[in-house]
């Protein structure tokens, strides 16, 4: 997490949303999650200063998958970057008034296993 926090700062990324995935191998909550997202802001605000970033990105509360998609409903178009997708963001030339975008090495899943996010267009 340090790492992708570091060059998000590097990249110029405003806000860090942690998700917890449903099977996370570490469960966080309540005081312990705090603590992290503390500890996250402090390393953000470290990045700031090696990179002479005068911005400083807020780091959220940790949410669940479900929770941060039910926050997302407003936007006008919404981004997960896949290897395998259909689409490149060259090909999206309209610029949205909302859009976010969700980018991750692991897959998301249900809880069933099947998965929660599907490519644009496929679900």
């Amino acid at each position: 997490m340090e790492f992708t926090l570091q060059k998000g700062v590097e990249m110029g990324v405003s806000v860090f949303q942690p998700i917890a995935a449903g099977r996370s191998v570490v469960k966080l909550s309540g005081e312990r999650a705090d603590k992290r997202v503390a500890r996250w802001q402090e390393i953000v605000v470290s990045a700031c200063e090696q990179s002479g970033r005068n911005t400083v990105p807020q780091v959220l509360p940790i949410l669940t998958l479900n929770e941060w998609l039910a926050q997302r409903q407003e936007a006008d178009i919404r981004l997960i970057l896949s290897p395998r997708g259909d689409r490149s963001l060259a090909q999206l030339a309209e610029r949205p008034a909302r859009s976010w975008l969700m980018a991750g090495r692991r897959r998301l899943l249900r809880a069933g296993g099947g998965r929660a996010l599907a490519p644009a267009g496929r679900r």
